[in-house]
């Protein structure tokens, strides 16, 4: 049977059947969850004001917020804003676009690394249907765009090393800079491709001078904009301050640093099993010895009991797989509590130890696998393999020390589901239909979750906008994380944040000593109560 679905008249152009369907299934969501309002979400308002400064202004100016080069990521949507006119709707859509290209990018991935088509598409509707990714595609947040150019570059990378076209190499390098020029982390896939060459079976000078070029250019290229930023006198005093936070762990280490560590590793195996799970259907009858089997099975079951015990169940890393939907809840009454749903919203404790059993089931075989992968590594060099292995490694190494979001980990999610689709997979008919069902369970909840993170947003905003129509100074008002960031901002102040307790404020529920002025509701598709109030407090002012 033919995969392709189309074929242009010069037979140039061949789009196959399993990407109509990817892109059918992404506008879907699109249409269900609704990307429109001018809004900002998470910390993609400090993103939308470099824009609109750059747009307004005409001027690439950093601020203190965050740590990242972030140049790329603005330039994407410089250009939108500059044919549309800026807001953070033209902003949303412009990402939606860039995440349905990584998600094309983790399918040529998936072919790339010897995957059939059928398992190209399992892999890319995993990554399509899971929370986080599906989230952060309707925002402005760097994650998703990140991951996109991390996703094609590491694609050429491997594409070059199959067919030693230069173009592949060059594009490679070209896209390496650019996620650079987002993230200063995006440095580990040229290290990670330097070291898996360097370990080839063949290496003579001209291999290993296309081994190093990558990184001799991304490291130029950082240098080169480092140094233009701080001769402009543009660098914010946030810029790199990560790299100095996990200088000052690993110089004077404690056993809080130790504990944390361990914390942090057992709980990236844990989440990175729960959303590969639906890769379990491929297992290989003969993949597990018993010495196998009973350690997953002690495993998955002493972590759960003992993060059970520590009340750290899945869901329990900030910031956007929340208790339970997606997020983060950043509404007043939930102040410095990221990880709540709207009231009426959590998950039942069994299904959060379900979760967690199922990630760390899962995340057993992970490690199964890579104890299985380090013994064949010794017999024959498995490149594909050991280049990604390296880049999660490296990427993921710091996070180990100085903690991580989960959405951290959405890089993390398609390279880890190609390592282990090529260590467990046989192919027949009813996996792929198990294992599609489960993805679809996936993406089910995470449009309704997206839909209603968006939804009550929505309706904060419209709320607030009213308020000030209504004469509410915006000092006056409290409203959440993003309108006191958006409104209140100060770049020359670090501490624009501290201001009077607000007269004013739009939460979920009243709170205690307030009048309710004004309620609405907004649609709500999971669980939870689905009302915003606008309130005063009580006993200053009349009426």
């Amino acid at each position: 049977m033919n995969k392709y679905l189309f074929i242009n008249v010069l037979g140039f152009v061949k789009i196959e059947k399993n990407v109509v369907v990817l892109l059918i299934l992404w506008v879907s969501a699109i249409l269900l969850v609704n990307p429109l309002g001018d809004f900002p979400l998470n910390d993609d308002w400090a993103y939308g004001k470099v824009v609109e400064h750059w747009l307004k202004g005409g001027k690439f100016q950093l601020i203190n917020w965050g740590e990242m080069t972030l140049f790329s990521h603005v330039i994407h949507g410089l250009v939108i804003t500059k044919i549309f006119g800026f807001s953070y709707t033209t902003l949303r859509i412009s990402t939606l676009i860039i995440s349905f290209v990584g998600i094309l990018g983790v399918y040529r991935l998936g072919n790339i690394c010897g995957l059939n088509s059928r398992a190209s598409f399992i892999l890319s509707f995993l990554v399509l249907a899971n929370p986080i990714f599906l989230s952060l595609s309707f925002s402005y947040m760097t994650d998703v765009p990140f991951m996109t150019i991390v996703v094609w570059s590491i694609y050429f990378f491997i594409k070059y090393n199959k067919e030693r076209a230069t173009i592949s190499l060059f594009l490679a390098t070209v896209l390496c800079i650019w996620a650079m020029l987002s993230r200063q982390l995006a440095i580990v896939i040229p290290f990670s491709w330097f070291f898996a060459q360097l370990f080839s079976p063949k290496v003579d000078r001209v291999s290993f001078i296309r081994a190093i070029v990558p990184l001799v250019s991304v490291i130029i290229a950082y240098l080169s904009f480092h140094s233009i930023l701080d001769e402009l006198g543009l660098l914010p005093n946030t810029y790199g301050s990560k790299l100095d936070y996990l200088k000052e762990l690993i110089l004077n280490p404690d056993l809080r640093f130790l504990r944390n560590t361990v914390g942090y590793v057992l709980l990236f195996t844990a989440y990175i099993g729960l959303f590969l799970s639906p890769l379990l259907f491929f297992l290989k009858g003969n993949f597990f010895s018993r010495k196998d089997r009973l350690f997953i099975v002690a495993y998955s079951l002493a972590m759960t009991l003992s993060f059970a015990l520590m009340n750290k169940l899945i869901p329990s890393i900030d910031n956007v797989f929340i208790d339970f939907g997606v997020g983060p809840n950043t509404m007043e009454d939930f102040a410095g509590n990221f990880r709540d749903a709207p009231y009426g919203g959590k998950a039942p404790v069994i299904l959060k130890v379900l979760l967690t059993l199922v990630g760390f089931f899962s995340g057993g075989v992970i490690i199964v696998a890579f104890k299985n992968w380090l013994i064949q590594v010794h017999k024959r060099l498995l490149f594909n393999e050991s280049f990604i292995l390296m880049i999660i490694a490296c990427y993921m190494g710091p996070f180990m020390i100085t903690g991580y979001y989960d959405r951290y980990l959405i890089i993390v999610f398609p390279l880890m589901g190609v390592f282990l689709f090529n260590s467990l997979t046989v192919h027949k008919r009813r996996m792929y239909l198990a294992s599609i069902t489960l993805i679809g369970t996936f993406l089910f909840f995470s449009v309704a979750a997206t839909h209603d993170y968006l939804s009550w947003n929505r309706k904060r905003w419209e709320v607030i906008y009213l308020a000030l129509e209504n004469e509410i100074p915006a000092i006056s008002l409290g409203a959440g994380v993003e309108f006191q960031c958006l409104y209140f901002f100060d770049n020359d102040n670090p501490q624009w944040y501290l201001r009077p307790e607000p007269e004013y404020k739009i939460t979920f529920r009243p709170q205690e000593n307030h009048t309710i002025l004004n309620e609405v509701e907004y649609s709500r598709w999971l669980p939870g109560e689905n009302s915003i109030v606008l309130t005063k407090k009580s006993g200053n002012h009349n009426e």
